[in-house]
């Protein structure tokens, strides 16, 4: 578990990289961001 005013210190950039379950969250909205844009421009 992320100590939460170390969090808060660091960039998110960061803590997202230290932490694995944040990093797989992070890509999958990315992902998924993507894929509705694509979809927007492909109609």
């Amino acid at each position: 578990m992320i100590d939460m005013k170390r969090a808060a210190l660091k960039p998110p950039v960061i803590i997202v990289a230290s932490d694995p379950l944040m990093r797989q969250a992070f890509l999958c909205r990315q992902i998924r961001v993507a894929g509705s844009i694509l979809l927007l421009l492909s109609r």
